[in-house]
């Protein structure tokens, strides 16, 4: 933890001009550290934290591990400068204080806000949400230029487990609501991150998908597609309706064709093969030319020997003559 605690610089100028220096802790600095515990060290880290050892099973449970710092001193360092308790991809990173308030940098009016150290219920409970249900705090707000999210604090001043000001630790129906659809967009998105592949297979053989197929492979084929497209659309009514338990049941249902669509891309795959073909007519071209330049070649040193043996007489012949 001590190397991920930062100091900032803050400027109150209010009355006397007051200069005054804090410590936070860095959240990308922390996630690094412990990242690096749970690839190298992760027996000794589940030991230490208490973390359960995950079971493999079909429906895989997430495990959320909570990383919780108790300070005992009057100054609470909040992870980066304004969160008591945060959602990171891999783990939830939590500080409690012992006093009962401690006051923030923001401001209503000329007003200082203050927040309960020791109540950690509330922030602890929107980054579990966020962690496991993905469910996006109020103040983050996408923007589609950047394609990225930023914080608005304008639409967090609500009374719900993500505001910083907020005392309800309750979700309201709305974020339920988007807790369970999240579930079943997540198996959705799952299902469609399997199949895209299966679509490319034989994009490397420049054949498409239908192509590979003969008629009772693209029956099958179809079918399935077919069934799987009929369990989307009743998942996305029974979705509208709220009635989330029949709609997870339906969208996990698309499993089978998964299994259908791939098992016939495969069995197309053992027909559909690539070979190498070789263009004839080119190669005799090929051929023709080196034997005409090989003759070419040959005859220049033929008449380079020749050449030789003349020149060779004619310097024997003027020998004999000066004799």
């Amino acid at each position: 933890l001590h190397r991920s605690i930062q100091t900032y610089t803050s400027v109150d100028t209010r009355g006397n001009l007051r200069v005054s220096v804090s410590r936070f802790i860095d959240s990308k600095m922390f996630a690094k550290v412990a990242v690096d515990l749970m690839e190298t060290q992760p027996e000794e880290l589940r030991s230490a934290i208490g973390m359960p050892e995950a079971k493999p099973s079909e429906d895989a449970t997430k495990i959320i591990p909570i990383f919780l710092f108790k300070f005992p001193a009057a100054e609470l360092p909040l992870i980066d400068r304004k969160h008591q308790a945060l959602a990171l991809p891999q783990f939830v990173l939590a500080v409690q204080g012992s006093v009962g308030s401690l006051p923030t940098s923001m401001m209503c009016g000329d007003d200082v806000r203050f927040f309960g150290s020791k109540e950690l219920t509330r922030p602890l409970l929107a980054s579990m949400a966020e962690a496991g249900w993905s469910l996006a705090p109020q103040s983050q707000q996408w923007n589609s230029h950047l394609h990225e999210a930023h914080d608005d604090f304008l639409w967090d001043t609500a009374m719900t487990p993500f505001g910083h000001l907020s005392t309800l630790a309750q979700l309201n129906s709305a974020q339920k609501s988007v807790a369970h659809r999240n579930l079943v967009y997540a198996e959705i998105s799952e299902t469609i991150g399997t199949l895209y592949p299966v679509f490319r297979a034989f994009e490397r053989m420049n054949i498409s998908l239908g192509e590979a197929f003969n008629t009772n492979q693209h029956q099958r084929f179809m079918q399935a597609w077919n069934v799987m497209q009929y369990k989307w659309e009743k998942t996305s009514s029974l979705l509208s309706r709220g009635e989330y338990s029949r709609a997870m049941y339906y969208a996990r249902s698309c499993r089978h064709e998964v299994k259908r669509l791939v098992a016939a891309v495969r069995k197309a795959g053992i027909i559909a093969h690539g070979h190498i073909a070789c263009d004839t007519d080119t190669i005799h071209s090929i051929l023709r030319d080196a034997m005409v330049a090989t003759c070419m070649v040959a005859g220049l040193v033929l008449l380079g020997m020749s050449a030789v043996q003349l020149a060779a007489g004619n310097v024997v012949s003027k020998a004999k003559k000066i004799e």
